[in-house]
C-alpha cells in the first residue's frame, strides 16, 4: 500500500515538471520569434540603404575620369587598347561636384540636385513635352531606382512627375507608353532602361540639364554601378549615344554629368 501511495505521489511531480518544461520551451519560442523578428526590419533596412562609397565625393572630374577608366579596364579586359579607348568617357563631360561636403546617403540626394541646379523651383518644372526630362538619374537596380524616386517625390508636381522608369514588374512596352504621354521633371532608371527608351526614341533630350550618376551607392557586395560589367557597359553606352553626347559636347554646357 506503501508503495502504491509513493508511486502515486510521484506522478504529479513528473507531470508538473513537464508543464514546466513545456511553459519554458513555449517561453524559448516567444523569444526566438521576438529577436527574429526584431533582426528582420533591420536586415531589410541594410538591403536596401547598402554602403556608401565616400571618396566619390572628393573627385574632381579629372580623377572621376581616371577612375571610371580603371573600372573599364578591370571589367573589359579582353578588349584591345583601342576598344577601350572608344569606352573612356572625356573629364570634360563631368562638372566638379567636391564642394557638396554632405555625405553621399540617399537622403542627402535632394539636397545634392538643388546644390546643382539653379534653383530648387527648377526641379518641380518638367521640359514641356512629354517626356522631355531636365534631369536622369542613373541607378544600379530596380530596387535602388524605387528608392531614389521616393526620395526625390518633393519635386512631383501636377505638371512634372518624377518618374520611375525601371522596375521588375515595369516592362520595356509599359515604360515606352508612360514615357511617350507623361510630361517627364526627372527620370529614374538603370543605364540599359535609359538607353531603350533612347532608343525607342521616346525619351527625349532637347531639355536635359544634368544626368546623375548614383555612383558612390554600394549594394550588399560593395558593388557601384562602375563595378558590374552589366551596367558599365550600357552607362558608357549611354553617354556616348548621340542624343546624349550632343548635348554634352553642346556649346555652353547645356548638359552635364554629376556623379553623387
Amino acid at each position: 500500500m506503501a508503495a502504491v501511495l509513493r508511486q502515486t505521489s510521484e506522478k504529479p511531480r513528473r507531470n508538473g515538471s513537464k508543464r514546466k518544461r513545456s511553459v519554458n520551451d513555449e517561453r524559448g519560442k516567444d523569444s526566438s520569434t521576438a529577436k527574429k523578428t526584431a533582426t528582420e526590419p533591420a536586415k531589410r533596412r541594410h538591403e536596401t540603404d547598402g554602403d556608401v562609397d565616400e571618396s566619390i565625393k572628393h573627385m574632381d572630374p579629372g580623377l572621376l575620369a581616371d577612375h571610371i577608366s580603371k573600372k573599364i579596364k578591370r571589367s573589359f579586359r579582353d578588349l584591345s587598347a583601342v576598344e577601350l579607348g572608344d569606352k573612356y568617357l572625356s573629364q570634360r563631360i563631368f562638372s566638379d561636384t567636391t564642394n557638396f561636403d554632405a555625405p553621399r546617403s540617399l537622403q542627402n540626394l535632394p539636397l545634392f540636385l538643388e546644390h546643382i541646379s539653379d534653383s530648387k523651383e527648377d526641379l518641380s518644372i518638367s521640359g514641356g513635352d512629354p517626356g522631355s526630362p531636365h534631369t536622369i538619374v542613373v541607378a544600379a537596380s530596380g530596387l535602388r531606382a524605387a528608392d531614389v524616386t521616393r526620395s526625390l517625390r518633393i519635386y512631383q508636381s501636377p505638371d512634372s512627375a518624377v518618374a520611375k522608369l525601371f522596375a521588375k514588374h515595369i516592362k520595356l512596352p509599359e515604360a515606352v507608353d508612360y514615357v511617350k504621354r507623361t510630361k517627364i521633371g526627372i527620370g529614374i532608371g538603370t543605364p540599359q532602361r535609359l538607353l531603350d527608351l533612347l532608343e525607342k526614341d521616346v525619351l527625349r533630350t532637347k531639355k536635359l540639364k544634368r544626368i546623375v550618376i548614383d555612383g558612390s551607392h554600394l549594394d550588399q557586395k560593395k558593388r557601384s554601378v562602375f563595378d558590374m560589367k552589366e551596367l558599365l557597359d550600357p552607362l558608357t553606352e549611354l553617354l556616348s549615344t548621340p542624343p546624349i553626347k550632343e548635348r554634352l559636347d553642346a556649346e555652353g554646357r547645356r548638359c552635364s554629368v554629376y556623379v553623387f
